[in-house]
């Protein structure tokens, strides 16, 4: 008879980024950009005749917690965020800094920086096809708590849509982090990366269908449950992925509900 969860960690070896290798490079473009950005930071801010805040960086996303996956598209991501010294009421224009970050980098690769709603985005190119990509989301603090808040907008945002959005990238770290125990977390890793690589096959790279990586992680924070059973022949306990990711998936299905759209109907059938 086949060894199910056998199976399942053979699989998760297979999707797993592998810290040792891809990590490795993704590591060194992150310190050659974060080294680029600091001197270029420092550059514009002479021209200006403005002092030269301080900078700070801060790993994010999967990389950061150990939840990366082998993309399908093999065009591997890293995020890190930029923390300005410096305070969001005397930036009004959330996309200035997302600008002179861009700017910074224009040169960088062979393809020109993006500036997107939640980050500053630099890729590398491999015989023309996307090899890695960097994200580089931009923080501010307030003058009046030292809570973080993010520079959300495209470069031709309308103003409604460019804001400072209040944010916690450490604390998300920290609570993914520190929300199982050890045993608990090697099997809460191998579901949200399961998870991770069935939407990579099932939604598109774009468009607004494909669901967040991050909200599949948070709603496995709060959704997840470690899963064992009995092993008769050895008298052992034993993780049983199958069941940890039938029991989170049938969780997660459970918390959406179908809401009618009045305003949609009227223009549907008024139009």
């Amino acid at each position: 008879m086949a060894d199910i969860q056998r199976q399942f960690e053979s699989f998760h070896d297979e999707i797993k980024l592998k810290r040792f290798k891809e990590n490795k490079e993704l590591r060194e473009k992150r310190d050659i950009i974060t080294s680029k950005i600091k001197e270029g930071v420092k550059v514009k801010f002479e021209e200006k005749g403005e002092n030269v805040p301080e900078i700070e960086f801060v790993d994010q996303g999967s990389y950061a917690v150990d939840l990366g996956i082998v993309p399908e598209d093999k065009d591997y991501d890293i995020d890190e965020g930029v923390i300005f010294n410096l305070y969001k009421e005397d930036y009004p224009d959330p996309l200035e800094l997302k600008k002179i970050i861009r700017d910074i980098l224009n040169h960088h690769t062979n393809t020109s920086p993006k500036i997107k709603n939640p980050c500053v985005t630099i890729t590398y190119l491999s015989e023309n096809e996307p090899l890695y990509h960097v994200d580089l989301p931009v923080y501010l603090r307030s003058k009046y708590n030292n809570d973080l808040y993010l520079a959300w907008g495209k470069e031709y945002s309308s103003d409604d849509n460019k804001y400072w959005d209040i944010a916690d990238p450490q604390g998300l770290k920290e609570h993914i982090r520190n929300s199982f125990t050890d045993n608990e977390k090697k099997q809460f890793k191998r579901v949200v990366r399961y998870m991770k690589k069935w939407k990579d096959i099932c939604f598109a790279p774009s468009g607004s269908a494909r669901p967040p990586s991050i909200g599949i992680t948070i709603a496995a924070v709060d959704l997840f449950s470690y899963k064992q059973t009995y092993d008769p022949i050895t008298g052992d306990f034993k993780d049983n992925d199958l069941i940890a990711l039938k029991h989170f998936v049938s969780n997660f299905k459970g918390r959406f509900i179908s809401q009618w759209d009045y305003e949609l109907e009227k223009k549907c059938f008024y139009s």
